[in-house]
């Protein structure tokens, strides 16, 4: 069994790949330079597929990356450009700021054409499956993450191939962040393996601007009531002055992370 992974090196998408290895034994990871506002999301792939290759030694995991042409999306987002990006409060500011509109960093397309682009790979590799980290409750209005867009790629993708061979997977689809990190938890590796993903809009690590897709990374946390491991490197390597939130006094690294939020839960909560 083999599987195509979007993997931009972010929470969601390093979630997808995660998810996939518990399936399969070849897993094939797509990461897209698009010309996007920095380089710090393809390695930040670079080094979970790297990881989980660690992790995983019985999969055989590979990594590309497809250079998208400049231009394609234009600079109509924050992500393309160096427009100023929005930035919020907390995350109850967030959603009101945003209420009801898109949030500005969307860029039209790319979900489609990121999608439309692993077929042919998926083809080329024999795959079965596509992972794709759409999440229809980001907080963004995005109309490329939502259920009506899944349904109509899948059906797209379908049509395509003639059949129904590759299946697209959103396994993110409808879980809110904080449940899609308590799920990510359970699999081998899976919350070690945020400490090398990258979220910020900005490429700040550690992040600093309180952007869209930091904000709400934080607060899938604070739900939970656990440190970011992504922040916890960052204290480890002496870049943060603070320890970050949820980080406990006796807690040295990321290990003691995990066995501290393991013995109080008193079950594995977190599979190491």
């Amino acid at each position: 069994m083999t599987a195509i992974v979007s993997l931009s090196g972010g929470q969601d998408s390093t979630t997808c790949l995660v998810a996939a290895l518990q399936r399969h034994k070849r897993v094939h990871c797509v990461s897209m330079n698009y010309q996007q506002r920095h380089g710090a999301e393809l390695e930040a792939a670079q080094r979970v597929v790297e990881y989980l290759t660690m992790r995983y030694p019985a999969a055989t995991l590979t990594h590309q990356i497809l250079d998208i042409p400049k231009g394609l999306f234009g600079d109509a987002s924050p992500l393309t450009s160096d427009k100023e990006l929005e930035t919020y409060e907390s995350k109850d500011v967030m959603d009101k700021v945003i209420g009801n509109r898109r949030e500005l960093t969307f860029v039209p397309g790319r979900n489609l054409v990121f999608s439309s682009l692993l077929v042919p790979i998926a083809a080329q590799y024999g795959a079965q499956e596509i992972y794709v980290g759409i999440c229809s409750n980001d907080h963004a209005n995005y109309p490329d993450c939502t259920v009506a867009f899944y349904e109509a790629m899948r059906k797209a993708i379908n049509e395509a191939v003639g059949d129904e061979s590759i299946t697209l997977m959103a396994p993110l689809l409808h879980l809110e962040k904080h449940k899609a990190l308590r799920w990510l938890s359970t699999m081998r590796g899976g919350y070690a393996a945020l400490q090398y993903t990258h979220t910020a809009y900005s490429g700040e690590f550690p992040p600093v601007t309180q952007d869209h897709a930091t904000v709400l990374r934080a607060s899938a946390f604070a739900e939970l009531g656990w440190p970011d491991p992504l922040l916890v490197r960052a204290y480890v390597e002496g870049l943060l002055n603070e320890r970050p939130p949820f980080m406990h006094e006796s807690d040295r690294d990321l290990s003691d992370v995990i066995e501290r939020i393991n013995n109080d839960a008193g079950s594995e909560v977190i599979k190491a």
